[in-house]
C-alpha cells in the first residue's frame, strides 16, 4: 500500500514537472511569437508601437499582455490604439486565441469610420484547411461610441457583433470578371429603434491600405463587395435584399442593389438621417437601385449623388 502511494505521488510529481515545463515553454514561445509578429508587420511598412509585453496565466491558461498598443498603416487605412490587450489560449487549443481589449480607439478608411470602446472581446481561430475566423463582440455597449460613420450621422449602437472569415485562396481575377473571395463577413448591429444584419464578402486582391494605388489595384484585379443578405428593420418597416459593388474610375461606387420593402414610410425616416434621398424608397414592393456615373437611382423616380471613397 505504501509503495503504491509512493508510486502515485512520484507519477503525480513527474506529471506536474512535465506540465509545468510544457506550460513555461509554450508561454515563452507565445510571447516570442508575438514580438516576432509585430516585427514582421513593421518590416511590411506598418507602424507599430507598444509598451511592455509579458506573459502570465499559469497553470490554466497562457496569456500574453500587450500594453499601450498602436497600429497605423501609412495612409491611415487602419489607425488603432488599445490601452491594454490580453491574448489568451491554452496548451490544448493552440490555434484558438481570445483577446480582451481595453481602451480601444479605432479609425478606418482614413477616419471615415471611427469608434471607441472601453471593453471589447475578440477571438481568433485557425482551421486545418487554412481558413482563419475572427469574431468580435462589443459586450455591453454603454461604453461604445461611434464618432464617425462614412459622412452621415453616427448611430448610437446598443449591440454590435462582427464575424470575419479569411481564406488563403488566390485572390487574382482568373476566368471571370471578378477575383476569388478572400473575406466572408457577417455584421449584426442594433440601435434603440433599428436592427441590421448583413452577410457578404470581399473578392479580389487584399487591400493593404486606404490609398488610390491600393484601391485602383483592387478594382482592376477583379475587386468586388457583395452582400447576399441585407436585412434592416426599423420601427415596423423592413428593407431586405442584396447588393454588389466595385469602384469606377473616379473612386465612386459602381454596382446595383435588389431590395424588397415593407412599411417603407418608417424606412424613409431612417434614411433621412443618412443623407440618402428618402423618396427612393417606395411604401412597399420591389426596389432596384443602380450605382453608376457617380449617382444612385431607382428607375426614373429619385436619385442622388455618390461620394468618392477617397477625398
Amino acid at each position: 500500500m505504501v509503495k503504491q502511494l509512493r508510486l502515485a505521488i512520484a507519477v503525480m510529481f513527474v506529471a506536474i514537472l512535465v506540465y509545468s515545463g510544457l506550460w513555461f515553454t509554450a508561454a515563452f514561445q507565445a510571447e516570442k511569437d508575438t514580438v516576432n509578429l509585430l516585427a514582421d508587420w513593421r518590416d511590411q511598412g506598418i507602424q507599430i508601437e507598444h509598451g511592455n509585453i509579458s506573459h502570465s496565466g499559469f497553470p490554466y491558461r497562457i496569456a500574453v499582455e500587450i500594453e499601450d498598443f498602436d497600429l497605423r498603416t501609412r495612409s491611415r487605412g487602419l489607425d488603432i490604439h488599445t490601452d491594454k490587450m490580453v491574448l489568451t489560449t491554452h496548451l490544448w487549443t493552440a490555434n484558438h486565441w481570445v483577446a480582451q481589449i481595453s481602451g480601444l480607439d479605432a479609425k478606418f478608411a482614413n477616419k471615415s469610420l471611427a469608434l471607441r470602446d472601453k471593453a471589447l472581446n475578440a477571438s481568433y481561430k485557425l482551421y486545418e484547411d487554412g481558413q482563419r475566423v475572427i469574431a468580435i463582440d462589443s459586450l455591453t455597449t454603454d461604453d461604445l461610441n461611434v464618432d464617425r460613420f462614412f459622412g452621415v450621422i453616427p448611430p448610437r449602437l446598443t449591440g454590435l457583433q462582427l464575424f470575419l472569415r479569411f481564406s488563403d485562396a488566390n485572390t487574382q481575377a482568373k476566368e471571370g470578371l471578378y477575383g476569388e473571395r478572400y473575406l466572408d463577413l457577417k455584421l449584426v448591429a442594433n440601435t434603440d429603434t433599428t436592427s441590421v444584419e448583413a452577410t457578404g464578402g470581399i473578392s479580389g486582391p487584399i487591400i493593404h491600405d486606404w490609398n488610390k494605388r491600393e484601391l485602383e489595384n483592387w478594382r482592376d484585379e477583379g475587386g468586388l463587395v457583395e452582400f447576399s443578405i441585407i436585412d434592416i428593420r426599423s420601427q415596423g418597416g423592413r428593407l431586405r435584399g442584396s447588393l454588389s459593388a466595385t469602384l469606377d474610375e473616379n473612386m465612386k461606387p459602381l454596382g446595383s442593389a435588389s431590395m424588397t420593402v415593407n412599411g417603407g414610410e418608417n424606412i424613409q425616416k431612417l434614411l433621412q438621417t443618412t443623407g440618402i434621398n428618402p423618396a427612393i424608397i417606395p411604401s412597399s414592393g420591389a426596389l432596384n437601385i443602380m450605382l453608376q456615373n457617380g449617382r444612385y437611382s431607382s428607375g426614373a423616380n429619385a436619385s442622388g449623388r455618390l461620394k468618392p471613397v477617397l477625398d
